[in-house]
Formats: C-alpha cells, sequence, structure tokens
C-alpha cells in the first residue's frame, strides 16, 4: 500500500510533535516583516527653510473650514452647496487626492500638517497624536502676529491641544450628533471673529460625516444637512475680514452607502475653495491634499517645514513670473531635502539631480502602504500552514470529496483575503464582507457532526 505523503508515519510525528512551534514561527514571519513595516512611526526630518525675500501681499489671518465626509462631487454641485459654488468667479477651486488612508484623523493630519500618514496612523485614528516637529499652525502660534484657535471634534485636539499657545474647543458629542455640535462650532466661531480673539483658525464640522455614515448620501438627509453648512458658509464668509485667506474643504469624500477609511476613489477626491490675498479669481488647480499645509504656510508668510510633503498650487496664485519661481524655489528646498532624507532612511541613492534644478516628478507622493512583497508573503505562509494541517491530522481521508470540498472552501477564502487587501482602492467592503463570511463558515464547519 502507497503511503500518502501527507500521511506518512516520519512526517505526521515531526509534526505532531512540533506543531505549535512550528506555527508560531510561521505566523511570526509576517508579523516581524509586515508588522514593522505597519506599525513603527516614519521618520521626517528637521528644520525649516526661512522665507523668502520677495514682496507679496500679506494676509492678516487664516481659516480653514473642513467639512466632514463632503467629497468633490457634492462639494461641487450647485444643489448641495447653492452658496458656495455661486461664489466660484471670486475665488479659487483646487481639486485634490487625499493619501489612501482615508479616516478623518488621518486626513486631517496631512491637510494641516503636510506630514504623510504612516501605516499605523489607520490604527491611531480615534488618538491620533501630532508627527512631531513643525508645522504652520504650530509656527503661527509662535508668531507674534497670530493667534491660533481650533474649534471642532477630537481629530484636531488628538493633534493640538497639548499645545499651550493653541486653544482648542471641542465639539465633538458622539457619533449620532448630526446637528448639536456643528451649531455649537458655529456659535463659538461667531464669538470668536466678533471680538476679535484669533486671526488664525481653524473650524471642523464633523455632522456631514455621521449623517452619511447613518444614511448614505443619496437621500433628502445627507442633502439637508449639507445645505445646513453651506448656509453656515454664507454667514461665516460675510464676517471674515477681506485680508484673511478662507480654505474650504473636506477631510475625504463618502461611498454612496456612506463610508470611507480605504483607498476608493470617491473616498480620495476632495476639492477645496480658496479665497483672499494673492489668490487669482476664477482659478482652478488640482494636487494632493498635503497641498494644503503648503498653501497655509505662503498665505501666513512663515518658513517652510523640511517635513512638509506638499507643493504650493502656483496656478492660483496671483503673482508674476518673478515671484512664483522665487516661490517655487523655496519649497523645491524643502522637497529636495524631505527627498534626501527619505531615500538616506530608505538606504537608497536619490535619483535627484540636485537642489539647483527643480524635479517634482522625482518626488514620491505616497509611500506604499500595502506591498506586493508582504502579499506573497502571507500567501506563502497559508500555504505552509493547510500543508502542515493536513499531515497533522493525517487520519483524515483526503480522498473524501466532503473533506476536498472544505479544503478548496477555506483555500480559496483565504487566498481571497489576502489579495483583496491588495485592491482596498476598488473597495474596501470586499475584504471585510470575505472575513465576516470565513468566520461564520469557520465556526459552522467545526460544529457540524
Amino acid at each position: 500500500m502507497t503511503k500518502n505523503p501527507l500521511t506518512g508515519h516520519g512526517y505526521r510525528s515531526f509534526i505532531r510533535k512540533f506543531f505549535i512551534p512550528i506555527i508560531i514561527i510561521l505566523i511570526l514571519i509576517p508579523s516581524l516583516y509586515t508588522g514593522t513595516h505597519t506599525l513603527l512611526p516614519s521618520e521626517n526630518p528637521e528644520g525649516v527653510i526661512e522665507y523668502p525675500e520677495v514682496s507679496v501681499e500679506t494676509s492678516d489671518g487664516l481659516l480653514l473650514i473642513i467639512l466632514d465626509g463632503v467629497g468633490r462631487d457634492i462639494m461641487l454641485d450647485s444643489e448641495y452647496m447653492p452658496f458656495l459654488n455661486s461664489q466660484r468667479d471670486s475665488l479659487a477651486v483646487i481639486n485634490l487626492e487625499t493619501g489612501p488612508l482615508t479616516l478623518s484623523a488621518n486626513c486631517v493630519k496631512e491637510l494641516m500638517t503636510g506630514v504623510p500618514n504612516a501605516p499605523i496612523d489607520g490604527l491611531n485614528n480615534f488618538k491620533l497624536p501630532h508627527p512631531g516637529g513643525l508645522d504652520p499652525w504650530l509656527l503661527a502660534a509662535e508668531d507674534e502676529r497670530y493667534s491660533v484657535g481650533m474649534i471642532g471634534s477630537y481629530v484636531m485636539g488628538n493633534m493640538y491641544s497639548e499645545f499651550e499657545n493653541i486653544e482648542f474647543i471641542d465639539t465633538f458629542r458622539g457619533h449620532s450628533d448630526y446637528y448639536e455640535g456643528d451649531n455649537e462650532s458655529f456659535n463659538i466661531f461667531n464669538q470668536w471673529i466678533d471680538s476679535k480673539k484669533h486671526n488664525v483658525i481653524s473650524l471642523h464640522f464633523s455632522g456631514s460625516d455621521k449623517v452619511g455614515h447613518t444614511w448614505g448620501i443619496l437621500g433628502d438627509d445627507f442633502k439637508d444637512k449639507v445645505l445646513d453648512l453651506d448656509s453656515k458658509l454664507e454667514s461665516i464668509f460675510s464676517k471674515v475680514p477681506p485680508q484673511w485667506n478662507i480654505i474650504v474643504t473636506a477631510d475625504h469624500g463618502l461611498t454612496d452607502a456612506g463610508t470611507h477609511g480605504s483607498a476608493e476613489e470617491v473616498t480620495r477626491s476632495v476639492s477645496a475653495f480658496v479665497k483672499g490675498p494673492n489668490i487669482a479669481l476664477g482659478s482652478q488647480s488640482e494636487g494632493h491634499q498635503r497641498d494644503l499645509s503648503a498653501l497655509t504656510t505662503f498665505s501666513l508668510n512663515l518658513p517652510f517645514p523640511k517635513q512638509l510633503h506638499g507643493k504650493i498650487p502656483l496656478d492660483i496664485l496671483e503673482l508674476n513670473t518673478n515671484q512664483k519661481n522665487i516661490i517655487e524655489n523655496w519649497n523645491w528646498q524643502a522637497a529636495y531635502e524631505r527627498q534626501i532624507f527619505i531615500d538616506n532612511e530608505n538606504g537608497k541613492d536619490s535619483d535627484l539631480v540636485g537642489i539647483q534644478t527643480i524635479e517634482w516628478e522625482k518626488i514620491i507622493i505616497d509611500g506604499s502602504f500595502s506591498r506586493t512583497s508582504d502579499v506573497v508573503l502571507s500567501a506563502l505562509v497559508w500555504i505552509t500552514i493547510i500543508l502542515i494541517s493536513l499531515i497533522y491530522v493525517g487520519e483524515t481521508d483526503i480522498k473524501d470529496k466532503n473533506i476536498q470540498k472544505n479544503i478548496v472552501i477555506f483555500s480559496v477564502l483565504i487566498f481571497s483575503l489576502i489579495l483583496s487587501q491588495k485592491m482596498l482602492n476598488f473597495s474596501a467592503m470586499i475584504p471585510r464582507a470575505i472575513g465576516a463570511f470565513c468566520a461564520v463558515w469557520l465556526i459552522s464547519w467545526s460544529l457540524m457532526p
């Protein structure tokens, strides 16, 4: 009688003796390789590039308004935001792409600090700390020309509430608060602007995201909420001094079902409406969400942090050619030093020609969150676990059709789950559905007689 290689006594006795240590070692392999990539924060360069000697109109203040979950298609739709779109001839519009982590805190971090998210930031979303180093808001808080205040939910508070020279007021009233917190934020802003308490302000309205999560974005509930925010913008615009810059944007978009968090295109597509000094009326541009941090730095005439990974949108600026060249070179110095730092951290030689040659196309926009090597390694580990498990239960009749069917189903589900993690830009719901199905199937299979 020919021995089944999976049930041979030599293989089986060894596997049975060391089964648990072998499985632990197999689990540790991707944990160490993928885990270090996922769990360790990224390092960033320190220091700033001082503001260049260039004569441009000075802004007296800045207001950043973040509409949580109001993606590009909604923001550019006059049925949802009639007032904002009626102002397009008197401001500039930038169509932006967020980073691949479209969670609220992650997106707010990038657009305010200009520091790219690391994979670990996705796990820290509900308590995401400041990345360290300097950003435009911290620099403004240290500048005698400015007083900084922030109103909104925990996403800003987790990053900035520890800094004594920044006033933060938390108006987050829970995930089912659709209007109360936003109304409170609006009232506090009016008090600040009437009393001239702060002249650099960030204002985060989170109710739209909560409505989208509850009812999706296709019904009247979401539309009514966005219309409410649009009416608030009309009042805000009328009160902000003309020498201030105003930026109205969103942290991320939402799917029709009201979900976000992965790299789906609809959740990464946002816009920014910009007005104030140096802004070319009716102009348009495209860029990355981190460019808003670079624009904030320019608008407030602040030093450019080297860790800020953004490009000033020159297309929307009312500057002459010489002024734009000076501003771009200033921006490039920081970008160049940051890229050299990142290349050194990754242990490779930079392919940038030099600081005197501007090569924006060589600047990496977003790092790799789900590497191909991680997928391949996971697949190999699972293949090994499946084979070892079959050897361990060697008395099982491999020729039994039910056993074969279960092996095939289990293998297909595992590999589908692995591959779906690599395709989060297509849909975040697929891996969740597969994972849920796996859990239900495994429980039901274990209970079968």
